[in-house]
C-alpha cells in the first residue's frame, strides 16, 4: 500500500507530537528516547556514510529506514507499540520514530510546543545553525519563544 510506512524522524524544532488514529488498521511505531538522539545519529551516519557525504540533509528528508534490531545492537534502545483505531500517539522532544500501518487507516497528527519544550526549540536552532541551516524552520521560534517569555 502507497505512504503505508513512515521513516525514521525527528518532530520539526524537536517539537511534541500528537497522534490520533480515528479508524481502519493498526500501525506499528518505534520509537528511540530523545536522549538518544546523538547515539541514534551516530549509527545511522555510519550506516549510510556514503549517502551522507553525498547529501549532509539527508535525515531532514525523512527517507531513512533502519531495522530497530540494528539499533538495538548498538546500544540505542528502541521501544515498539502498536496504535489502534481511538488510540493516541505521543512522541516527546528529540525522539526518532518511524513505524508502518498494517493497512487502510485514517490517522491525523499535529505538533505540539508547550512550554517546557521552549529550551529544546533553541537547542534545534542551534542544531540547524551548526548544519549551516540544511534544514529550515517550519514556522518563526523567535516569536513563539518571545511571546511565551514575556508572558
Amino acid at each position: 500500500m502507497q505512504f503505508a510506512s513512515f521513516c525514521w524522524h525527528v518532530e520539526d524544532l524537536y517539537m511534541y507530537s500528537v497522534n490520533y488514529m480515528h479508524k481502519g488498521a493498526a500501525k506499528t511505531w518505534y520509537i528511540v528516547p530523545g536522549e538518544y538522539k546523538e547515539e541514534f545519529d551516530k549509527v545511522i551516519k555510519i550506516k549510510y556514510g556514503e549517502l551522507f557525504i553525498k547529501n549532509p540533509a539527508l535525515m531532514y528528508h525523512i527517507v531513512l529506514t533502519m531495522n530497530p534490531m540494528e539499533l538495538v545492537k548498538s546500544g540505542v534502545p528502541v521501544y515498539r507499540t502498536e496504535q489502534k483505531p481511538r488510540e493516541f500517539i505521543i512522541t516527546f522532544p528529540k525522539a526518532y520514530h518511524a513505524g508502518f500501518s498494517h493497512g487502510w487507516n485514517v490517522s491525523e497528527a499535529v505538533n505540539v510546543a508547550l512550554v517546557d519544550w521552549i529550551p529544546t526549540g533553541l537547542q534545534a536552532l542551534e542544531d540547524y545553525a551548526s548544519d549551516g541551516f540544511l534544514k529550515k524552520t517550519s514556522f518563526p521560534c523567535e516569536w513563539l519563544v518571545t511571546e511565551n517569555l514575556i508572558r
